[in-house]
């Protein structure tokens, strides 16, 4: 009854222009009934009339994380849309869209979504952001060669590739998870190839090194393509050893850096 009443008195202040009552009338009901989707959606409409963006972003960002929560993801991606347009460069909104994209099957709307986050992130000069975004984009669109040269080409401009694949370990363990281990080593043999390019030897062996580590069998076909170009003709060299992961062991970082 009580909260009826607020409503009800909101309204009328609303009507009669006094937008600052209405505000108050329903902070009043939010202390009582803090995910009141109406209510949220009112004062957000509300701080856009007042002239106070921030507010109406906040008070979106709430609705927008009620309806997800609720599974109601249609009504949530129209608020988080909301939200862009208040601030296209917004990117909890644009990932949380671009998220429930993705779990809908939508996957153009979602490659979308995280194209653009990705190209914001490299803007910034946030490689470590975009690397997050492409990751996901992956899992929505396993092997899309676009992407994995996208990552690889990323990696190469990292100034320091060993703090590079510190953070590429979220990447990396997202897609082995998701059934999509090839994709991550279609970025490493890529990055490995630029890098040889780029005269970049021991970051390449560093890489040739985490790509082996993937997968026993993965190392063992390395170190078995590393061998026959160490002992052309396999003359006097070392049997390759079940399960290896460390191909430097038995390898000059050299020719390792060449693979």
């Amino acid at each position: 009854m009580e909260k009826r009443k607020g409503l009800q008195a909101a309204m009328g202040y609303v009507q009669q222009g006094k937008l600052d009552q209405a505000v108050a009338e329903y902070h009043a009901i939010l202390r009582t009934d803090p995910n009141n989707c109406n209510v949220l959606n009112a004062l957000g409409d509300l701080s856009i009339r007042i002239g106070s963006k921030a507010e109406a972003i906040g008070y979106f960002k709430r609705l927008g994380e009620v309806y997800r929560l609720d599974g109601l993801h249609v009504r949530a991606i129209a608020v988080y849309k909301k939200v862009l347009k208040l601030d296209p460069l917004h990117t909890e909104a644009s990932l949380a869209c671009a998220e429930m994209y993705a779990e809908q099957g939508l996957t153009a709307e979602a490659k979308l979504q995280f194209q653009t986050l990705a190209d914001q992130c490299v803007r910034s000069g946030d490689m470590f952001g975009a690397l997050e975004i492409y990751g996901k984009m992956l899992v929505v669109e396993p092997g899309h060669p676009p992407t994995l040269s996208k990552v690889a080409g990323l990696l190469a401009k990292a100034g320091r590739l060993d703090q590079a694949l510190a953070k590429l370990k979220t990447l990396e363990d997202r897609l082995v998870t998701a059934g999509h281990a090839d994709d991550i080593r279609q970025i490493y043999q890529k990055t490995v190839e630029l890098l040889r390019s780029q005269r970049r030897g021991a970051e390449a062996t560093l890489l040739t090194e985490r790509l082996a580590s993937l997968d026993p069998s993965v190392a063992e076909a390395r170190l078995d393509e590393a061998l026959a170009t160490a002992f052309p003709g396999g003359q006097n060299h070392p049997e390759p050893v079940a399960g290896v992961v460390r191909v430097d062991a038995v390898l000059d970082p050299d020719v390792l850096a060449g693979l």
